[in-house]
């Protein structure tokens, strides 16, 4: 018989959470809340801050779970986390720099984004995330999932004001935390199917050099598909029918353009795309380095896209 969560010990609780058993994660959560509610407590001074730090906590150390090699070190990963965020806020509102992540080389092993995939958690924590509304769903995702984390940049990829990117993360730090803790070992939506081969198929609409790949992907979005580009500094520029994405890709593809797929994740309402943009010798700067592409979908159509394009490097002055 199969030893209940709350009667094991936590090595074995890390052990059967890295092997995808949500139930098991959730209890090795719970049982360090109540540490690191005091250590915020101590570092805040504000209850309220205090457990907003704790649910960054958990989703931070959700979404990079893989990451952690030695399952005894579990709790100073945590409080390192922790830690880091607290320090953050307060820097924050002394108008300082933001500090970068904290990352202890012994416990961390960077290649998220290889490990993740292959992960049995992922799908887990993607359809936990899914189960949220869909402003909530698309500003998590891009904030614990996409390589573009800060505010701004979520903001230009939504096209929302800064301030609507603040107030939805702070609502999903409450309630994405409890989500995941209270749906623990619950199996992904029963389309996990369609949701797979549609991602297939989206996936090799990005591969070499062909344009019947790329028009089977066009053929899935909305004649009057709604389509928002988005650069660093720059004002989004909106623009309706699904015309203007075939000429961007047709654009590409007589330029030599290939990408090169950086991370794919799904659910049965968006699709999240990172990508590098390899331009060919002839034209080297005819695209920025590379580009995120979140896709909303109703059914089996495209309805919207958000592409946002990477800032490009300084020009040597020489």
């Amino acid at each position: 018989m199969k030893s209940r969560p709350d009667r094991i010990d936590e090595r074995e609780l890390l052990v059967r959470a890295l092997a995808g058993d949500g139930a098991s994660l959730a209890t090795a959560f719970e049982r360090w809340r109540p540490r690191l509610l005091a250590a915020a407590l101590r570092l805040t001074n504000d209850r309220a801050e205090a457990q907003d730090a704790v649910q960054e906590t958990f989703l931070v150390a959700l979404a990079h779970l893989p990451e952690l090699r030695a399952q005894p070190a579990f709790g100073g990963w945590l409080l390192a986390i922790l830690r880091n965020h607290c320090l953050q806020q307060l820097r924050s509102r002394r108008h300082e720099a933001r500090v970068e992540e904290i990352a202890d080389d012994a416990l961390i092993d960077h290649g998220l984004e290889q490990r993740l995939d292959r992960h049995a958690l992922r799908d887990w924590i993607l359809a936990t995330i899914g189960r949220l509304p869909e402003p909530f769903k698309l500003a998590a995702l891009l904030r614990y999932f996409g390589s573009y984390p800060s505010y701004a940049q979520i903001a230009a990829i939504l096209d929302v004001p800064v301030g609507t990117v603040r107030s939805r993360l702070a609502q999903v730090k409450q309630r994405l935390a409890d989500a995941m803790l209270a749906q623990a070992g619950l199996s992904a939506d029963d389309d996990d199917g369609r949701v797979a081969a549609r991602l297939a198929e989206q996936t090799d609409a990005f591969a070499g050099l062909d344009w019947q790949r790329r028009e089977r992907l066009i053929s899935r979005c909305d004649e009057d598909i709604a389509l928002v580009w988005a650069r660093a500094r720059h004002a989004p520029t909106r623009l309706r029918g699904r015309r203007h994405l075939e000429a961007d890709l047709r654009d590409d593809l007589e330029h030599g353009v290939q990408y090169e797929l950086v991370r794919a994740l799904a659910d049965a309402r968006m699709s999240l795309f990172e990508t590098r943009f390899r331009n060919d010798p002839q034209f080297p700067d005819h695209c920025p380095p590379g580009a995120t592409l979140l896709m909303v979908h109703e059914g089996d159509r495209i309805a919207r896209i958000h592409v946002y394009l990477s800032p490009r490097p300084p020009s040597d002055p020489l």
